[in-house]
């Protein structure tokens, strides 16, 4: 059951990448930004993109962030036993800005997060 499960989270995170159909809507994520990886452990959710997502494009009306939330409320929409969701660019960890662990605001933000991962 899980294999057809985690077939349909590809899919649907896929689908997110190709946008709509309509033509002159806007996609979500830059237009080759690629899956690399969608793993599912118990009730967490890991999804590992291209580096191209974290590069906007002028089609892209929404930033690195608001887009990943989008992509999260599809994926809890669609997939309620899914509790956490972690994502990855090239294998990095994205970290959201004003998130941690300990609460505690950690300041990152989009460009740090493109130098990072330049390295």
């Amino acid at each position: 059951r899980q294999s057809g499960t985690i077939n349909n989270m590809k899919a649907l995170v896929s689908e997110l990448l190709l946008g709509p159909s309509l033509p002159g809507s806007s996609s979500l994520f830059p237009r080759k930004t690629k899956l690399i990886s969608v793993i599912l452990i118990k009730n967490h959710l890991y999804i590992n993109f291209s580096k191209e997502i974290i590069f906007s494009d002028i089609k892209t009306p929404l930033d690195f962030y608001s887009s990943l939330y989008t992509c999260i409320n599809s994926i809890r929409f669609n997939f309620p036993q899914v509790q956490y969701i972690s994502f990855f660019v090239n294998g990095k960890v994205v970290e959201f800005p004003g998130e941690s662990e300990a609460g505690e605001t950690l300041g990152y933000t989009e460009s740090k997060f493109r130098k990072d991962l330049l390295k």
